[in-house]
């Protein structure tokens, strides 16, 4: 099945529209009704009766609202001798799409000077009354007055026209449980598009939440930017910057039916002028205006505010700019937004206080790589933010500056057209044909890649959603009718320029190869501070031993526990114990199956802890003396007189290693307690 190539013949989309009820009102005489009535004016003007199914309730004159009484003498109804209310109505109605609930805006009259306050439809009670009260609005205190204005105030909500509004942007569900026959809801600036249970595409208006008004608010017109876009579709650069944008909405789609998947930040690293805020900036843009909050945000920021700037979005990119100006550790960010929840926590009344939660992608640019934002100075080396933040660095983000000063234009003059035709289309497909082609596109990253690790399947699905919402949006929202579909040879470049910038992802993952040979260098660099063979450090710190390996010519270091810990902390290492359990599994390190350190003798009148770790053959060669006595060129000089006051005579003399060739377990290695620091990531342990 391929997801690129189908469409529905004919489109669903429906323009549903509500229309308002007709108030029912009279004039003084008849009391016929009357539409399109203005309440504030009947207020200043003139009269009007408000029904119901059992016959007219409540009058509204110049001087205030009455309640109507029915005369069975008479057979009529007539108003009560006194007003019930000042002169109050409502004036508009906003329902919540997503909860339902109501908030209704009420205008009253206070010294010929009109009010306005807004009240949640659940307080429009008895209890309503006195709120009104407190405002300066004049209730009767006739008894059953409290429940005659609740009663007014409900019968204007019936009447009046609902303004649909909704409080989150992107693609939501209405259910709590949601599965593949849901009804799903993409929203945005003015427009509730929504794909119902039968498969029908419908859109209806719906306003958006004050904060997002100005960012989502559409510029431009949409066939101009795909005239000017289409030229621009050559460059993988141009293509990769606008596939984040898509794929940020695909992957709030995703989420509805695979939530275990991670929110990733995509984070363009590199020198200054070489475009990396302008392409951010048009991957932004898909969906709104990148210049302005919530779509953009700045790492100087505080993590709150970040956090609460990418609440209730569930698809739209957002732009965190400037790494260099972050003042904070970027873990716990890249962590919690990972996750799509802000951390728990406790308010004032030591109660669960209500999480943030979000489901979409961020782009990030910075001189400075996210590792190197850590309070402590250092480089962190963890891989559990390697698989949550992309870190592209090796590339030229705008291919050159004319196109660089083209997509700036474009960027300026059109924003948030892209993004909803990209939903309708989504939409138009049946959830199970989405998932089906998005894990065919991950098997295919998982076998082009060539490693097998888990890292692979941990980045796979964020590389597959960047190629499937490109080709999904290339073929049905950026071209014209005079282009056609990207070809086979089109979308075979654009992948190994994924695949390029995924290797290179695995590699920077690759910690424990890193620290092993940053670990090499180390011993190299301090390896006066090693005993070898007769030789003794001829400082007063050992760091530990070093021994050929007879047969292999190999070489086991024995480094002692505080030196090995020391050194992975002061290398930004988070969690040590991944690295040297990836090091044991590789055979790298030399110790019982249930521990990972060793206890040594021969550097202390007793049995010291450390750690084991084993090198390859002509590893040290050029550092320590060879098997024929000649020293290299490091011990070239006349060593100073080896420091033996504190050694018994025995242990002067002897020249076998300490650790043998063969050695016995029970009798060379005991093992200690392992290292226990806390892990950064709990999938890492």
């Amino acid at each position: 099945m391929t997801l690129n190539n189908y469409l529905p013949n004919e489109t669903d989309l429906e323009n549903v529209k509500a229309t308002p009820q007709a108030v029912q009102s009279t004039n003084e005489t008849s009391h016929q009704p009357i539409d399109g009535l203005d309440y504030k004016v009947l207020f200043e003007e003139g009269d009007c009766l408000i029904e119901s199914e059992d016959g007219p309730e409540f009058a509204i004159e110049k001087n205030g609202v009455y309640t109507m009484h029915y005369d069975k003498d008479e057979q009529e109804y007539f108003a009560s001798r006194k007003s019930l209310c000042t002169p109050l109505y409502v004036k508009s109605v906003k329902r919540n799409r997503t909860e339902g609930d109501l908030v209704v805006r009420i205008a009253y009259r206070l010294q010929n000077e009109w009010y306005e306050t807004d009240i949640p439809s659940s307080e429009i009670n008895e209890g309503i009354a006195s709120k009104l009260t407190r405002l300066g609005v004049v209730i009767n205190p006739t008894p059953g007055n409290k429940s005659h204005i609740a009663h007014y105030i409900m019968l204007l909500i019936k009447e009046t026209k609902f303004e649909s509004i909704h409080d989150h942007v992107g693609f939501r569900s209405n259910q709590e449980t949601h599965n593949l026959d849901s009804s799903i809801m993409f929203n945005h600036h003015s427009q509730e598009l929504e794909r119902n249970s039968d498969g029908k595409v419908s859109v209806k208006e719906s306003t958006v939440s004050h904060i997002y008004q100005k960012a989502l608010m559409p510029k431009g017109d949409l066939e101009e930017l795909r005239t000017n876009l289409h030229p621009l579709l050559e460059y993988n650069e141009v293509k990769f910057a606008l596939a984040i944008g898509f794929s940020s909405m695909l992957h709030g789609y995703l989420k509805l039916f695979k939530p275990d998947l991670l929110n990733y930040i995509v984070h363009f690293h590199g020198n200054s002028s070489t475009g990396k805020t302008t392409a951010a900036r048009l991957a932004v843009s898909v969906n709104g205006n990148p210049f302005k909050s919530p779509l953009k945000a700045s790492w100087n920021w505080t993590l709150n505010a970040l956090l609460k700037v990418i609440e209730n979005n569930y698809g739209l990119t957002v732009l965190f700019d400037e790494s260099s100006m972050a003042s904070r550790d970027a873990a716990d960010l890249i962590y919690q937004f990972s996750d799509g929840e802000e951390r728990g926590r406790l308010n004032r009344s030591a109660g669960q206080r209500e999480r943030s939660k979000f489901a979409t992608i961020c782009v990030s640019t910075g001189e400075q790589s996210l590792k190197d934002l850590d309070r402590r100075g250092r480089n962190v080396q963890n891989a559990g933010l390697s698989v949550r933040a992309i870190e592209v660095t090796d590339i030229a983000f705008m291919p050159n500056r004319e196109v660089a000063e083209s997509v700036a234009q474009i960027v300026q003059q059109y924003h948030g057209l892209l993004g909803p035709v990209f939903a309708e289309k989504l939409l138009h497909y049946h959830p199970e044909q989405i998932i089906e082609t998005w894990e065919t596109v991950r098997s295919e990253y998982e076998q082009s890649v060539g490693v097998q690790s888990n890292y692979v399947n941990r980045l796979s699905p964020m590389f597959a959603t960047l190629e499937m919402a490109f080709s999904i949006a290339h073929n049905h929202v950026l071209l014209t009718d005079e282009h056609t579909e990207m070809d086979e040879t089109e979308k075979l470049v654009f992948r190994n320029f994924l695949l390029d910038i995924f290797k290179a992802q695995l590699t920077n993952i690759d910690h424990s190869g890193a620290a092993y040979d940053r670990l090499k260098n180390f011993i190299v660099e301090n390896i006066r501070k090693f005993k070898y063979s007769d030789y003794l450090p001829n400082t007063t710190q050992t760091f530990g031993k070093i021994t050929m390996k007879a047969k292999s010519r190999g070489y086991e270091v024995f480094i002692l526990q505080d030196i090995l810990e020391k050194f992975f902390r002061e290398a930004g290492y988070t969690s040590p114990l991944v690295v040297l359990k990836e090091w044991r599994g590789k055979g790298l390190v030399k110790s019982e199956q249930d521990r990972l350190t060793a206890r040594v003798k021969g550097l202390s009148d007793g049995r010291l802890t450390g750690y084991c770790i084993i090198f390859e053959q002509g590893t040290f060669d050029d550092y320590l003396q060879d098997s024929s006595g000649i020293q290299s060129s490091l011990f070239d000089a006349q060593l100073s007189k080896p420091r033996i006051s504190r050694l018994q005579p025995h242990e002067i003399k002897r020249t076998k290693p300490i650790i043998s060739e063969e050695p016995s377990m029970n009798e060379s290695i005991d093992l200690s307690i392992d290292v226990e620091l806390p892990p950064q990531d709990e999938d890492d342990i």
